[in-house]
């Protein structure tokens, strides 16, 4: 069994990719490469990488709600995922993967 890998990804709610909203392009995306996705609480999450000077995500900005999509699956299919989408993550205010416990 391989090693699981997470990839949080947050945005603003009303945030478009094209002429759909970004988070629902992140779960197609998710959902095209077999991988397990969650729509994080908005209201109850805070940012996973602090470090990185975003705010908490629960709170409402001037442009709306900020939200986090968690995507997790094996490792090597993740990074493939982080890859392969990394247009459609950029998009996004910020990406964040998680292996073996820690942000890389």
């Amino acid at each position: 069994m391989s090693a699981s890998a997470t990839l949080l990804v947050w945005m603003l709610e009303q945030d478009l990719y094209g002429n759909i909203p970004l988070h629902r392009a992140v779960q197609l995306a998710a959902k095209s490469m077999d991988l397990i996705w969650i729509r994080v609480n908005k209201s109850a999450h805070t940012c996973p990488a602090r470090c990185t000077g975003h705010p908490n995500i629960g709170q409402r900005t001037g442009k709306g709600h900020a939200l986090v999509i968690q995507i997790t699956g094996p490792a090597a299919l993740v990074e493939d995922f982080n890859d392969q989408y990394k247009d459609l993550l950029h998009t996004a205010s910020g990406t964040a993967l998680l292996l073996h416990g820690r942000f890389v």
